[in-house]
């Protein structure tokens, strides 16, 4: 968590800095994406402890953030500037 805690925190600051003018929208549409992780959440995890247990099934969970999270702060770094300028171009 505290891995995940510390990428949110420095992807909140990327989109505070690239779009200054549109910050609170740029925000709610990150704070958008955490919310409906944390709403189906609770869908799945009685029945992945379960089956799992909770030694793997904390495991898979750590697993499955450590994929999806790690990718973005290097996504961000290669392809930032192309997405600011294509999000300066529309306005």
């Amino acid at each position: 968590m505290l891995g995940n805690q510390m990428n949110s925190m420095v992807l909140s600051a990327y989109v505070i800095d690239s779009y200054p003018s549109h910050t609170s929208s740029a925000i709610a549409a990150t704070q958008f994406l955490n919310s409906l992780a944390a709403f189906t959440f609770p869908l799945f995890t009685p029945s992945l402890y379960d089956t799992l247990g909770y030694g793997w099934g904390n495991s898979t969970i750590g697993f499955v953030c450590f994929v999806l999270v790690l990718p973005a702060p290097l996504i961000l770094w290669k392809f930032g500037a192309r997405l600011r300028e294509k999000a300066a171009s529309t306005y």
